[in-house]
């Protein structure tokens, strides 16, 4: 508990309104029980209201594709935003990317969720091959990438090169904090991700963390993307003399 409120704090003071806690739900994760997510997240919100800490906290999960293929309807609703069992978090894995990944994906969007992608910049394979998300992103899966991946001077230089990829041909739907900790490991940085965003236009960058992100919780349509700031040299082509 203690843990979660430093977090808090330091996610409001990165100017975050509202935070989904999406705890991994995965074999090497055995003590997260979707049955008891409610009620630690109730103890939570009372916590934040005894320390006067303005922090919405929503329900949610970061689940393991192989999680879900083995939970029953009812835990993939207790681990989706809210419990409303529209809208799942899905976990990209680290490692080495199956060819069966695509298909197991589509057997979770059949089972009627929506499905929101977690940091797929950050695996190696798709680093390589990076038309597989435009794939998925073609056939209505939504993106997530890191803050940390977005803003410059990161660890991992291929996540972000995928990262800024992915914004610049408009695949990404939501930017996200993927914090685990208050600091040093991990802690909330939305806010670097978002000004390195704006950098393709701030209407875009403030779709990523507010609109749509907003539209997922409500139950909502996904808003119309605004259209990306022109770049450096598409502006200098339109000042050349014809």
């Amino acid at each position: 508990m203690a843990g979660s409120v430093a977090m808090a704090r330091r996610v409001v003071a990165d100017g975050i309104q509202t935070s989904a806690a999406t705890p991994h739900l995965r074999a090497d994760h055995p003590l997260v029980q979707p049955g008891e997510l409610a009620e630690r997240l109730a103890e939570l919100r009372e916590r934040l209201r005894a320390e006067e800490i303005p922090l919405e906290v929503v329900a949610g999960g970061e689940v393991d594709v192989f999680w879900a293929g083995r939970a029953s309807d009812e835990e993939l609703r207790l681990v989706s935003y809210g419990q409303a069992g529209r809208v799942l978090l899905l976990e990209t894995p680290y490692g080495f990317l199956p060819d069966v990944f695509e298909e197991l994906v589509a057997d979770v969007v059949g089972r009627g969720l929506r499905v929101v992608l977690a940091h797929p910049e950050r695996n190696e394979t798709l680093q390589r091959s990076p038309d597989r998300l435009e794939e998925l992103a073609q056939e209505g899966l939504l993106l997530q990438v890191n803050a940390s991946s977005v803003a410059p001077g990161g660890p991992d230089a291929g996540a972000h090169r995928l990262a800024r990829r992915l914004l610049r041909d408009g695949l990404v739907h939501v930017l996200a904090s993927d914090s685990h900790s208050a600091g040093p490991w991990r802690p909330p940085d939305l806010g670097r991700g978002y000004e390195s965003a704006k950098e393709d236009g701030e209407a875009q960058a403030r779709w990523l963390v507010e609109d749509v992100p907003r539209a997922l919780l409500d139950g909502g349509a996904i808003p119309s993307r605004p259209r990306a700031a022109p770049t450096r040299l598409s502006r200098l082509a339109r000042r050349r003399p014809g």
